[in-house]
């Protein structure tokens, strides 16, 4: 007879680090829900139709590879912008159909900033590539072969000048590239 609560903000608690939590599951394409008290909720484009199928833990969000993204509007200074060479960690679960020889960003912030991606552009192989743009360097990177056909948990974590790439809870970089245009 207990009814059923779920109190996401609790959770996910801002106070024990957590800046964005977006479980991809809603079934409609206009909003992602960010379960923190941020309220970061994000806007989809290009995601018309049916746009989830079963995930890992419940359902997932499906992009088509180029035209579908999701935004989340007034975030630019925001808890999100993490310090350059600052702590803070970006996870996703990632489910690639195919690899190919484009780069697919899976969470960003910025070009100038941070994000985590599948890209062959520098390699001739696919990789998962952890990237934090910083002034002095340009852009820092740690890579890993990417994985098509299964889910795949990525963790991106910047600890200073350290920077970890771990793929389902692996470690499978710890160094730290440095690439400039």
């Amino acid at each position: 007879s207990a009814s059923a609560a779920s109190s996401p903000a609790t959770v996910f608690d801002t106070a024990l680090g957590f800046q964005g939590v977006w479980h991809m599951s809603e079934r409609g394409n206009e909003v992602a829900l960010d379960a923190t008290a941020n309220r970061y909720d994000g806007l989809a484009y290009g995601m018309s139709g049916f746009t989830w199928n079963p995930g890992v833990v419940g359902n997932a969000r499906v992009f088509n590879g180029t035209a579908s993204y999701i935004t989340m509007p007034n975030t630019a200074k925001s808890t999100l912008d993490f310090p350059q060479e600052g702590t803070y960690a970006v996870s996703a679960w990632v489910l690639l159909d195919a690899l190919d020889n484009a780069s697919h960003v899976i969470v960003a912030k910025g070009y100038e900033q941070y994000y985590l991606r599948v890209t062959s552009l520098r390699s001739t192989v696919p990789l998962w590539e952890f990237v934090e743009f910083n002034e002095t360097t340009k852009w820092q990177t740690s890579t890993a072969p990417a994985a098509a056909g299964r889910w795949t948990l990525l963790t991106a974590v910047r600890q200073g000048g350290k920077q970890l790439l771990y793929c389902n809870g692996e470690l499978v970089d710890s160094t730290v590239e440095i690439w400039q245009n």
